[in-house]
């Protein structure tokens, strides 16, 4: 027994497609968009996220969560926000406690070089890295 279905659905699957392309992606966020603090014990993580929230606006906070080491991650909607927050708050209080405020990750650049001859005194190698206008954070001839 074979039976025929009809939909009066007048939609085709292009249309279904073109819904797709244009219904927005979630966003999921960046390890640039987070900030940490350190976690006390007294205060719970909607005290942080409340503080925070009523700095740069409750929906601008995407996710939070306590990390190890006794840390709070907050994530922010886009990372410029950050940069404001930075600006304005170094820290916050808490439960009358003083808190910073960084980045969870460091916007720094690492250079590594290699393979330079073991003749080339290390003084002349840093102020050759130095001349570049580079800042030296650590030098280690092993």
């Amino acid at each position: 027994m074979s039976h025929n279905l009809k939909t009066n659905n007048p939609v085709s699957s292009n249309s279904y497609v073109s819904v797709v392309k244009t219904t927005s992606k979630p966003s999921f966020p960046k390890k640039d968009q987070a900030i940490v603090m350190h976690a006390d014990d007294n205060p719970k993580l909607f005290d942080y996220v409340k503080e925070i929230g009523d700095i740069v606006g409750p929906k601008h906070i995407s996710f939070a969560s306590r990390i190890s080491n006794n840390g709070i991650c907050i994530y922010l909607a886009n990372s410029n926000l950050f940069d404001d927050l930075l600006k304005s708050h170094a820290s916050v209080t808490i439960s009358n406690i003083i808190i910073s405020i960084r980045r969870l990750v460091s916007p720094t650049k690492r250079i590594i070089i290699s393979n330079i001859s073991p003749y080339i005194p290390n003084d002349l190698a840093e102020n050759g890295i130095k001349s570049l206008g580079l800042q030296l954070t650590s030098l280690s001839c092993s």
